[in-house]
């Protein structure tokens, strides 16, 4: 049988959201294979590591993922904690030999399934190659336990190691020595005893027949066994040929019809499991309460069936029209599977997929987490009553067991109401109300009976027009920046522009060094339209948001695909191009904490030296004779995004700015008990209090303060649950905002930059073009 071990891996977490209107069915993620069938290794992590045609997969009593590899004859070891695949089996050449000696130097012919028994000694079945080996659990020597390699039918009665199999498919271990063998080719279920060695058959006659419902199945017909699972003294049977779901009791030997009318198709969802039809059904699974989890191959979904209500529904896979792998970290229902073989399902219910033909390993969570505001757009006024529903399902349905807390805070920081509720298939709902402007947020953390606790957040927006900067500027803050300006103005702008491969024949592009103040230097790529005629483009500055690495060459072809003469720089001044280990040991080493450095001092702070290079990128790509002499875009997330404000508020030729989710703003928030913005510049002492030094220093780096300065056109992208740039702190930059200016608002947006809002950013830079043309 199935070994239940003791495990818990549910590590779920869902995301949150601020509307009404949004069904999640299970987030489906890889956690193993590129894609690509090649053999590239024999250990690395599981989504760096080719794995080609994945068809058994299975827990181990080590917690552990194991996995069979049919095209390139290995059996993999997947550290679900480390994400490190290591092969436990077979050197990835196709063959029969190395009984005796390390399972690692065997040669393997398309492992199919691989179980466990109690002791922990692994058995896998290899399908070309017609038997059954056994892998010791404490030597890791490799035997054969059952089959001659030859193909056929013979040894009934006798030594399981004489018996001749047919292309075995499917394994599965009971609690009492038994080793069942789907015997395909022969339609034979075949039971071996694992003490004696005597093999038998216990079901079909090889007869290409569908059993009888309710009759004892020994010498009697059974079409194709594809996939066994035991649970206790049960047997789930799936069969191919006969496209249909049987269960045989092990202890009367009677077999039971439980889905699937036998006839090829997919229907039936939500609805009698007997009335359903399947298509090749491929790999069966039990999970912790008793549901039985199909592959159904050929119509490239799994499917469950609920054995106490008799009905049947699609968990996973978008159907038969999508043969094809998408959709990792979205539902489960809208992911395209590509032949998936194999299944297995932890105690709390993830499931683990073999999906072949994508040359994947896929995990779907069990549970769904939704949290709605009862407006579209989750906004409300200062005192407004928000009612926060709160639905949990389970595989789609809604859970009836385990707890949920929750807790409704002012912008993450201060709570305002602590509740718990028990699930009982029901919504829960939790009322608050927001004193002042700011975001009301729901944390919940549900509690499942098995596995860990999953946390989902959602917000609402409580008048976020009147939220204003928690200080204001210094009064010399203009007085400040003019002279770091004439400090500029005294280092010659000196650019080395060399060129560099460019990916579009139609681009120019170059790696530019511009001299700066001390010695680093801003750093970018350069890219233009060829043969671009003087005064003829606007101009684009791509600026980065947090981390180390090289400036993107891609972005700044892009900009110039759009008719721009676009620069791309790096945060740092860092060299661009390098090994990725170059950009490692800088952000493992001297730029390890460039976000707090210098920062007790407008005069050391780190950031100083990040926004005089922004000033002189802009002079830079100004100086250039092909610039329109009208037009400057600054562009970012993030890091960027706060660097796109403050280049605004810098530089007043600078007409728009595209702003993600910016950072940098509000440093000064704690100041009256709000959030403050990414990079939490001001500490605060052991009494709660910000550090006087720091919290000075912050004013004349904070993104809200050149906000102020700007009439720039603006759009600015804001996530109601983004914990890393809280939108207060985005609201209290974009109030301060002159020009026209628009929010991309996204209630169930964390801190991201979608494709969408990149989409919607490069509309708004075209829009501005033509504007002021």
């Amino acid at each position: 049988m199935r070994q239940r071990h003791l495990l818990a891996f549910i590590t779920v977490l869902a995301v949150a959201l601020g509307v009404t209107e949004f069904a999640l069915a299970g987030k489906i993620s890889t956690v193993a294979g590129t894609g690509k069938p090649d053999n590239n290794a024999d250990a690395g992590k599981g989504a760096q590591q080719n794995i080609g045609q994945p068809f058994g997969v299975e827990l181990g009593p080590d917690g552990a993922l194991y996995i069979t590899e049919v095209l390139n004859h290995r059996v993999w070891r997947l550290d679900r904690k480390t994400k490190k695949l290591t092969v436990v089996a077979g050197n990835g050449q196709k063959g029969y030999s190395g009984d005796g000696g390390p399972a690692t130097e065997a040669m393997l012919n398309e492992p199919y399934e691989v179980r466990f028994d109690a002791d922990g000694n692994m058995f896998f079945v290899e399908m070309q190659n017609h038997l059954i080996r056994r892998v010791d659990a404490k030597t890791g020597i490799i035997s054969t336990v059952a089959g001659t390699g030859q193909q056929g039918y013979a040894g009934d009665g006798g030594p399981a190691i004489k018996a001749q199999f047919s292309r075995p498919h499917s394994i599965a271990l009971d609690d009492k020595g038994g080793l069942y063998v789907a015997d395909i080719g022969n339609h034979r279920i075949r039971r071996i005893d694992l003490k004696t060695g005597k093999v038998d058959s216990i079901a079909g006659n090889g007869e290409k027949t569908l059993p009888t419902d309710g009759a004892a199945v020994e010498g009697q017909p059974i079409l194709g066994p594809r996939a066994l699972d035991i649970d206790g003294q049960t047997m789930w049977i799936a069969l191919r040929e006969g496209h249909s779901i049987w269960k045989l009791d092990l202890a009367s030997g009677k077999i039971q019809h439980i889905a699937g009318t036998g006839k090829k198709g997919f229907s039936g969802d939500n609805g009698p499991a007997l009335e359903a039809t399947f298509n090749g059904p491929k790999g069966i699974a039990v999970g912790s309460n008793g549901d039985v989890f199909v592959c159904d191959t050929e119509n490239q979904v799994i499917r469950k069936i609920d054995p106490q209500t008799g009905m049947i529904a699609t968990v996973a896979g978008a159907g038969p029209d999508v043969a094809t792998y998408n959709g990792d970290n979205r539902p489960a229902l809208t992911a395209g599977l590509a032949r998936p073989h194999g299944i297995c399902v932890s105690p709390s219910d993830e499931i683990f997929i073999g999906d072949t033909l994508s040359h994947r390993v896929r995990e779907v969570q069990p549970y769904d987490v939704r949290v709605s505001t009862d407006r579209e757009n989750a906004r409300y006024e200062t005192a407004e009553p928000v009612d926060f529903q709160i639905d949990v399902l389970k595989y789609g349905q809604p859970a009836t067991s385990g707890r949920v807390n929750y807790t409704l805070t002012k912008d993450g920081l201060t709570a305002l109401t602590i509740g718990r509720a028990e699930l009982q298939g029901e919504p829960i709902h939790v009322r608050g109300v927001m004193p002042e402007p700011g975001f009301l947020r729901c944390v919940v953390k549900v509690t499942p009976e098995a596995g860990r606790p999953l946390t989902t957040i959602a917000a609402a927006a409580v008048s976020p027009e009147m939220i204003q900067p928690s200080l204001p500027a210094p009064e010399d803050f203009d007085e400040f920046w003019a002279m770091q300006k004439e400090r500029l103005a005294t280092v010659p702008a000196t650019a080395e522009v060399t060129p560099v491969k460019s990916p579009d024949e139609e681009i120019e592009t170059f790696d530019v060094q511009v001299n700066c103040l001390g010695p680093t230097p801003v750093s970018g790529y350069l890219a233009r339209p060829k043969n671009a005629a003087p005064k003829s483009l606007p101009a684009l500055l791509y600026v980065h948001g947090a981390g180390v690495r090289s400036s993107s060459l891609g972005n700044a072809v892009e900009g110039a695909r759009m008719g721009l003469l676009a620069l791309d720089i790096n945060a740092h001044g860092i060299p661009n191009g390098r090994p990725a280990k170059f950009y490692r040991d800088l952000a493992t080493g001297k730029l390890k904490t460039y976000r707090h450095d210098g920062r007790d001092s407008r005069d050391t702070s780190y950031f100083l030296g990040m926004y005089l290079r922004l000033m002189r990128a802009m002079d830079f790509l100004t100086a250039q004779p092909e610039w329109d002499g009208k037009i400057l875009i600054v562009s970012g997330h993030s890091q960027g995004g706060g660097q796109s404000l403050v280049a605004a508020g810098l530089e007043p030729r600078v007409t728009a700015i595209a702003v993600g989710v910016p950072a940098m703003c509000d440093h000064s928030g704690r100041v009256i008990n709000r959030i403050n913005g990414w990079p939490k510049l001001v500490p605060t002492d052991e009494t709660g209090e910000p550090a006087a030094a720091a919290l000075e220093a912050s004013r004349y780096f904070d993104a809200v303060n050149f906000a102020a300065r700007t009439d720039a056109d603006a759009i600015l992208s804001i996530g109601f649950i983004d914990a890393v740039c809280p939108p207060t702190t985005n609201f209290a930059a974009y109030n301060q905002l002159r020009g026209e200016k628009q929010t991309v608002e996204r209630p169930a947006m964390g801190h991201a930059a979608p494709q969408d809002i990149k989409v919607e950013f490069k509309q708004f830079i075209r829009n501005h073009i033509e504007k002021q043309n």
